[in-house]
């Protein structure tokens, strides 16, 4: 991960609120779509419902792969880092820059809650998205 994005992402991680991260993840990812998710990121655009839920789920998606790089075996490193690029560029053919950067953020913020602070317990971060971002991602841009 290149030191620009990996500071920004941290900084993101720091300044996000717990509260809505746990939101946006219990709701948005892969379950049941619009049933609540933070819609204050949204304020003030005209992206339909779908188009929302799909670019939370790519950011959210962006930041599994991103922190992955970080928990992962240096040989998947650019697998992992080129899937995040995958995942944040979609989502932001749809949405801005410091929207989904605030999405990322509060994603990252769940994913670190899940493995205790310790990426040793990145396993867990993985059983929750790996599978539905695999999906989402598709290897392709």
């Amino acid at each position: 991960m290149n030191q620009e994005l990996r500071e920004r992402l941290f900084a993101l991680v720091r300044h996000a609120r717990p509260a809505r991260a746990a939101v946006l993840v219990g709701v948005s990812l892969f379950g049941s779509f619009g049933a609540g998710a933070d819609e204050g990121v949204f304020e003030g655009t005209s992206l339909p419902l779908g188009a929302r839920r799909l670019v939370e789920d790519l950011a959210t998606c962006a930041a599994y792969y991103f922190n992955a790089t970080q928990a992962h075996p240096m040989g998947e490193y650019e697998a992992l880092y080129a899937a995040g690029e995958r995942a944040m560029n979609r989502a932001l053919r749809l949405l801005d820059r410091q929207r989904v950067d605030r999405l990322m953020g509060d994603a990252s913020v769940a994913m670190s809650a899940l493995t205790g602070g310790d990426w040793r317990h990145y396993d867990r971060v993985t059983a929750r998205y790996g599978a539905d971002c695999d999906d989402v991602d598709g290897g392709a841009d």
